[in-house]
């Protein structure tokens, strides 16, 4: 039975309420990510979906955004427009923010702030611990320069210090998996 050009209309219009529903969730698993794109593909029984949000909003560089890894189950909602986002992951590969000129990436390998310029977080407890031993060495040489006689004769200073303080490496400091 042959359908009118306006039954039709009308068919693919109710067609396309009931597809793309703001608000409706899927429950699908993630194909692939574009952390660049700021998407992700995923497949809901056989259909697979492209250009996934991660984010709600996609104008500027500013926000949040939790990057799903690949296979992971993700909850996805869809929007105005038809556009769909992921609003939850069951597993994640990082988090970036960005809130002005500040950012912020946790992933596997540790926390980045504002691209890790200034290095690696200073490890508070080893370096008291140096700082200590240099107070100590400080305090000897303070004694042994205190206590040891000079002789007027212009003869070489003999004084012997001996220091247990050992050479400060950055390394003995410095927590790399937190860089700011």
């Amino acid at each position: 039975m042959a359908k009118t050009e306006s039954e039709v209309r009308s068919l693919f219009a109710e067609f396309c309420n009931k597809v793309v529903k703001t608000g409706e969730l899927i429950l699908a698993n993630v194909v692939e990510v574009d952390s660049q794109e700021r998407t992700c593909t995923i497949i809901d029984d056989d259909t697979e979906y492209y250009g996934v949000r991660l984010q709600p909003i996609t104008e500027g560089q500013s926000g949040v955004v939790l990057t799903p890894k690949a296979g992971a189950f993700v909850l996805v909602s869809r929007i105005e427009g038809g556009d769909l986002y992921v609003i939850a992951a069951s597993e994640y590969d990082s988090l970036s923010a960005k809130i002005a000129d500040t950012t912020l990436i946790l992933d596997k390998d540790g926390i980045v702030a504002n691209n890790g310029d200034n290095s690696g977080m200073v490890k508070i407890d080893k370096m008291i611990e140096w700082m200590k031993q240099v107070y100590n060495d400080l305090k000897k040489i303070q004694s042994g320069l205190s206590s040891h006689p000079v002789a007027g004769n212009d003869a070489p200073l003999g004084l012997k210090i001996e220091l247990d303080t050992p050479k400060p490496i950055k390394s003995n400091f410095e927590d790399k998996r937190f860089k700011h």
